[in-house]
């Protein structure tokens, strides 16, 4: 079940508390019982997306060991896209329930920790080119959208940068903010008494442009 991109296993991670287990409550502490029902869901929609048997009819399962288990999970990722979130966090779950001796043994571990950094990257850029997208018809009124939306691209490491795919769209409402400024200060001309509604034009308009 997906709606507006949210899935019900991505609502689950919500109650995630890292490093720990689940909580009953969002924002509240772990506790065994929401933590092992968290779990059996997990395990639930892993088995539903590998075509296998419902989670109580384990006829179809070859025992394995949970490092074998989580190496599974990591393979599963695949490329990673806006939608690996769900099978990410599986992975993280099941890596960080093993022990440390177990950890060691997980022959693709740094696997999983370049899908994790991947899918950071691919969403502070999805964060960046939504704030472009927001910034709309170019006018004073709009020109802080702009501003925040600069603020937050410089803010990205390069390799998320890259995945920007709309920044010409900032860089030209940029130029285009600073034309109408500028086309609001020429259009002042010779200075007299008539002069004051465009001098103040031009003053609001030149006060709203990112520093």
């Amino acid at each position: 079940f997906v709606k507006d991109g949210n899935t019900t296993v991505k609502a689950l991670t919500k109650y995630y508390v890292d490093g720990e287990g689940f909580s009953h409550n969002k924002d509240g502490k772990t506790d065994g019982m929401s933590t092992e029902q968290a779990y059996y869901a997990l395990n639930a929609w892993v088995r539903f997306e590998n075509g296998s048997n419902s989670l109580y009819d384990m006829s179809d399962v070859t025992i394995k060991t949970a490092v074998e288990s989580t190496e599974e999970l990591i393979d599963q990722i695949g490329t990673v896209t806006t939608d690996s979130s769900s099978i990410i966090k599986a992975a993280q779950l099941a890596y960080n329930a093993l022990s440390e001796t177990e950890k060691a043994s997980v022959s693709n571990a740094d696997k999983l920790a370049q899908a994790e950094k991947q899918l950071k990257d691919i969403e502070k850029a999805a964060e960046t080119e939504n704030l472009i997208d927001a910034i709309g018809e170019v006018k004073p009124e709009n020109y802080s959208k702009i501003e925040k939306a600069r603020k937050t691209y410089d803010k990205l490491t390069a390799e998320q940068k890259k995945l920007v795919g709309n920044y010409n769209k900032l860089l030209e409402a940029e130029d285009e903010a600073v034309d109408q400024v500028e086309n609001l200060i020429d259009k002042i001309g010779k200075v007299d008494l008539d002069s004051a509604d465009d001098i103040a034009d031009a003053k609001k308009a030149y006060n709203y442009l990112p520093e």
